[in-house]
């Protein structure tokens, strides 16, 4: 789902007129709003903030999608593995019946 969604990101400083940016409609002072695909956050302005580098918009979409993948394969292992598991307790099950009717 993700390979062909396309990212852009927007850094807009804290002085635009957007209302819609936080609970009270206004985008707190010393933060910018930094737009990324579909969501929105808002971005201190200090120099002791976390650093936000715009250039790794593809690595994070890289990094989403491959744990995105690697989660949909572990859960399709475990599917497989209990599976199993069911199979070879019937199989199990169903030897023992077939011994215990043969020594009856």
């Amino acid at each position: 789902p993700f390979a062909n969604q396309s990212t852009t990101t927007a850094i807009m400083p804290s002085n635009t007129n957007d209302a819609a940016t936080s609970s009270n409609g206004l985008l707190p002072e010393g933060y910018e709003k930094i737009t990324e695909g579909t969501i929105t956050m808002h971005y201190p302005q200090s120099e002791n903030s976390v650093f936000y580098n715009p250039v790794q918009v593809q690595n994070r979409d890289l990094s989403v999608l491959m744990i995105g993948m690697y989660a949909e394969r572990r859960a399709e292992r475990m599917w497989v593995t209990r599976k199993r598991k069911e199979v070879r307790k019937r199989m199990s099950q169903e030897q023992r019946s077939a011994t215990a009717a043969v020594d009856s």
